[in-house]
């Protein structure tokens, strides 16, 4: 059996290191990556927010022990992500490269043990239920 919060440990790690390295959008043959992005000076706040949304969210992966707080980090990644490329794309024509695609791929890993967590959870409070009671001897009057 893989270890509890295994497989959002690695969304984490593939989600920060491809936001941070991996070429994140281009326009036309250049391309930027998210060490690019927040360095720039001509790149709106707004971009440069959301893109630090999704960082956060991709380091907060490592320490998150609940299944809603998964569904918190990996929601919160992927729409932070979405909405700097919207924002961004107002501007000018840019295209999602190789790193925004390995970044979703990390926050719906985070997303996916967020799931499991909580089925595990789930057929574990459902067995409870389940059980029978042990048996009460009759009330004597």
């Amino acid at each position: 059996m893989v270890p509890k919060g295994l497989l959002s440990k690695i969304g984490g790690v593939f989600a920060l290191i491809s936001l941070l390295f991996l070429p994140l959008g281009g326009c036309g043959g250049a391309s930027v990556s998210g060490f690019d992005v927040l360095r720039a000076g001509d790149v709106g706040i707004g971009i440069k927010f959301m893109l630090l949304i999704s960082i956060c969210c991709a380091i907060a992966a490592f320490l998150l022990k609940k299944a809603p707080a998964f569904f918190v980090a990996g929601g919160g990644g992927l729409g932070g992500l979405f909405v700097a490329y919207i924002v961004a794309r107002q501007s000018f024509p840019v295209e999602m490269k190789i790193g925004a695609y390995l970044a979703i791929l990390g926050f719906g890993a985070i997303l996916a043990e967020g799931f499991l967590m909580k089925q595990r959870d789930g057929n574990n409070s459902a067995s409870n239920i389940t059980q029978k009671p042990p048996d009460e001897p009759p009330a004597t009057p």
